[in-house]
C-alpha cells in the first residue's frame, strides 16, 4: 500500500496518480473499508499540487503539513496562558498576534524560485471562477466582489474579518 501511494504522489499526472489510488482502494474495500474510505476522502486534495502543475522541491514542500503544523504551534504557545477567552474578537487579537510573532521566525521556503509558477495557476483557477452575485438586499453600490484565500466574498465581509493586531 505505501509503495503504491508512493508511487501515485510521484507522478507528475495528477489524472493517472488519480486512477492508480481508485485502483488502490478498490483493491481495499473487501479487507479494509476504512483505508478504502480514507483512500477515497483524501484522494483529490492529495493531488491538488500535481494538478496545479507544481514539482521539485516546493512540491516536497507544500504535500507536508510540517509548515502548518510550525504556525499551529506556534500561535498555541503564544496564547497558552490565557486562561478565560472573553469572545471571538479577543480570539482573533491574540491568534493575530501570535502570527506576527510566529512570523519571525519563519524561515524562506525551500523551492521559493517556483512560487511564481503555483501563484500562475491559482490565478488561472480564480479567473475560471464564476464571481458570486448579491443577494436581492444588496446593491452593487455597496458590493464590491473580494476572492481571498480562494473563497468570495463581499467587501464588507473582508473588512470584518481582518483583526487587530493588539494582543
Amino acid at each position: 500500500m505505501k509503495a503504491v501511494l508512493k508511487e501515485a504522489w510521484s507522478l507528475g499526472d495528477a489524472k493517472v496518480a488519480k486512477r492508480r489510488l481508485e485502483r488502490l482502494a478498490s483493491s481495499l474495500e473487501a479487507d479494509h473499508p476504512g483505508a478504502a474510505g480514507s483512500v477515497r476522502e483524501g484522494l483529490d486534495e492529495t493531488l491538488t499540487l500535481q494538478r496545479l502543475g507544481i514539482d521539485g522541491t516546493l512540491y516536497r514542500k507544500l504535500r507536508s503539513t510540517n509548515a502548518i503544523e510550525n504556525l499551529n504551534s506556534g500561535i498555541a504557545a503564544y496564547s497558552k496562558n490565557v486562561k478565560r477567552w472573553q469572545g471571538g474578537k479577543m480570539a482573533i487579537r491574540w491568534v493575530s498576534a501570535a502570527i506576527l510573532e510566529a512570523e519571525q521566525n519563519f524561515r524562506r521556503v525551500q523551492g521559493w524560485r517556483d512560487i511564481k509558477k503555483l501563484v500562475t495557476a491559482l490565478k488561472a483557477i480564480e479567473q475560471k471562477q464564476e464571481p458570486c452575485v448579491p443577494t436581492s438586499r444588496e446593491t452593487p453600490q455597496h458590493w464590491k466582489l473580494v476572492t481571498r484565500a480562494g473563497e468570495n466574498m463581499r467587501h464588507d465581509e473582508v473588512q470584518d474579518r481582518r483583526p487587530s493586531a493588539e494582543p
